[in-house]
């Protein structure tokens, strides 16, 4: 007679996974005058007896509007996304920074697990600049009313 062993992973679909890159602590600079792509990375999940497809979806609030980016069926643990299209929903919007939250989802097609919520900071180059040549213009201009009026 043989004994089986029943794995404790029974019933046990996937393996939590931690979100590595970006941080709370990262300030990634974007611009509408370049295509650059930001990297994004997470552990690995796996699951026992299916292949593991991710999930990535990326939100931030302005306004009482939430604005949310998917990115589904990414077969690695990680992926890059164009900066270009957030700079120009940015500058559209008149945001010179925006705090960003997102998520990883693992999946099998059948059951998901999710990973606990990331955040970084999008800093728009592009309006940044502008602000501060429209504060020289302003400075400048305030120069030139004292001088004129002494």
């Amino acid at each position: 007679m043989r004994i089986f062993e029943i794995s404790e992973t029974l019933g046990v679909h996937f393996s939590n996974f931690e979100l590595l890159y970006p941080t709370p602590l990262d300030t990634i600079e974007i611009s509408i005058n370049t295509d650059e792509t930001i990297p994004f990375e997470w552990e690995e999940s796996s699951d026992v007896d299916s292949e593991v497809s991710y999930n990535l979806t990326l939100t931030f609030d302005h306004n009482g509007n939430s604005y949310t980016s998917e990115y589904d069926n990414i077969l690695d643990t990680n992926y890059a996304i164009s900066a270009y299209e957030y700079a120009i929903l940015m500058t559209n919007l008149n945001l010179a920074i925006v705090n960003v939250n997102y998520i990883v989802e693992a999946t099998d097609g059948e059951f998901t697990v999710v990973s606990d919520s990331g955040k970084f900071v999008f800093s728009n180059i592009s309006l940044l600049l502008k602000i501060i040549l429209c504060q020289k213009i302003l400075l400048c201009i305030r120069t030139i009313q004292i001088h004129l009026t002494q």
